[in-house]
């Protein structure tokens, strides 16, 4: 399973207008088959299974209560306990259930302004729904992760790519990352900022070319050996597993890649594609795959 989400009758209200039944190249069909990636957080007290029941009578669209029926149980779902609202609404009851979830997603049919205000007052936090067009379009700044996701960044992006990182390392036991150059500052920092989020006790391993290969494929030598930047890290972080493997052929290291239990990242450049602050530095683009 991918990211925590929260779903209510808004949910519902977007398949009676979205879902074709026997037809699944529409927003209905693709909102459900995303959906059954993701794990869904529901209230101990059922308050949004009444709400999401109560809407499915409420319409009276027999299509939609089978459809319901067949998939409430292939769905994931896990249950928080909810207590001290000011509000009972339905909408904030999901916007309290989000904050008690790693990923806080409350994926809604649309965002009111006068909606973010009422979460605000009832909770005492700012917080923001995500639309389902940003579900299931999201934009750079959504921390939406799902298999075949590819991101098409250009230079001068600001991108959270360590936020995305925190997501596919969740409880993830191995991390191999791939880079033929990873020694000079740049895409050694990157390096040292990625390891320093992967978990104290996922086994991490680093291929990347030998100093002679690398050299041998750059325009002039540099000054750099790749045994000083693990002796560096393992000095940074000397309760992580890390070790390093080298390749003397470049084809077989083509690919730059962070490979974890659950998520295979491709990137379309070396570790040298963005700066600490995050701003992106060539046009490039990041592929997620699930394994």
């Amino acid at each position: 399973m991918h990211q925590e989400i929260v779903i209510g009758p808004s949910f519902i209200d977007f398949l009676d207008k979205h879902y074709v039944p026997f037809d699944y190249n529409n927003p209905g069909a693709d909102l459900l088959t995303r959906v059954q990636e993701d794990i869904i957080f529901l209230d101990e007290d059922r308050v949004i299974d009444d709400a999401i029941e109560g809407k499915i009578l409420e319409l009276n669209n027999e299509a939609i209560m089978t459809l319901w029926t067949a998939y409430v149980d292939r769905l994931t779902k896990k249950r928080t306990p909810i207590t001290n609202i000011k509000d009972d609404s339905i909408d904030v009851t999901e916007a309290y259930v989000s904050m008690n979830t790693l990923d806080r997603l409350n994926i809604k049919k649309e965002i009111k302004n006068n909606l973010i205000k009422e979460i605000k007052k009832a909770i005492g936090k700012k917080f923001s729904p995500t639309s389902i067009h940003d579900y299931l379009n999201p934009s750079l700044k959504n921390i939406i992760i799902f298999d075949g996701r590819r991101i098409n960044l250009k230079k001068g992006n600001s991108f959270p790519f360590f936020k995305y990182l925190k997501v596919c390392f969740r409880n993830t036991k191995h991390v191999e990352i791939i880079d033929g150059y990873l020694v000079q500052k740049i895409p050694k920092e990157n390096l040292i900022s990625i390891i320093r989020r992967i978990p104290h006790d996922s086994k991490i391993l680093i291929k990347t070319l030998s100093d002679k290969a690398r050299n041998m494929h750059k325009f002039g030598k540099d000054k750099y050996h790749v045994n000083d930047v693990l002796d560096e890290i393992k000095t940074k972080y000397p309760r992580k597993n890390i070790e390093l493997k080298t390749f003397s052929d470049k084809k077989k290291i083509h690919d730059r890649a962070i490979i974890c239990d659950n998520w295979q990242i491709y990137m379309g450049r070396g570790l040298d594609f963005f700066n600490l602050n995050s701003i992106i530095k060539y046009d490039t683009y990041i592929l997620f795959s699930s394994r």
